[in-house]
């Protein structure tokens, strides 16, 4: 009971916390924790309805997100298997949401650690807002967690010290991820790397 009395009152006062200081410091205006109408009443149903995006041919859905879908494609010059992260049409018409995702694309784009995804290509295609990824094959740490229970030391040791080696990185490049949680961080292989 105490637990969930502390997370109610907790939740509230960390969102007003993280606020103040994306506002203070990092001088984003932007509230991440205010959903679209579209995605609060559950109206995410718009997907590509053609097999190409620019000069990516035969798109498959391969995930959806609250802010993006992401399409797997193969790269016209590379030979190899990408993963296209497109905003939908109802968010890019809100400049908040075109400005998150041009810095997002920035930020990753900006950063060159064997444990942080690459971005090859960003940009805006036909009104659509995309960032072109290597793509990952595996599993996110929360779905290996669901399926495999607790880790042992063993397995979750070197998992700790890759991610904390991308954070060490990222935070000496003067990037703060501020949205650690396992659905965000994965336990893949790249299809274009040996890592």
């Amino acid at each position: 009971v105490s637990a969930t009395v502390f997370g109610l009152i907790f939740q509230p006062t960390h969102r007003q916390i993280q606020r103040f200081v994306d506002q203070r410091f990092y001088h984003i205006e932007i509230d991440y924790q205010k959903a679209s109408p579209d995605i609060s009443t559950g109206g995410n149903t718009e997907v590509l309805r053609q097999t190409h995006f620019g000069i990516y041919e035969d798109l498959e859905l391969i995930g959806r997100g609250g802010m993006a879908d992401v399409y797997k494609s193969i790269h016209p010059a590379l030979g190899t298997p990408v993963a296209i992260k497109i905003l939908p049409e109802r968010l890019a018409i809100e400049n908040e949401f075109r400005q998150r995702f041009a810095r997002e694309a920035l930020v990753v784009s900006k950063l060159k650690h064997p444990n942080i995804v690459r971005i090859f290509d960003s940009g805006e295609q036909d009104g659509r807002h995309y960032m072109v990824m290597e793509y990952l094959v595996g599993k996110d740490l929360d779905r290996l967690i669901q399926n495999k229970g607790k880790l042992p030391i063993t397995q979750a040791l070197p998992l700790i010290q890759q991610i904390a080696s991308a954070l060490d990185y990222a935070h000496t490049q003067g990037f703060v991820h501020r949205d650690i949680k396992p659905s965000n961080l994965g336990v893949y292989q790249s299809s274009s790397r040996s890592d």
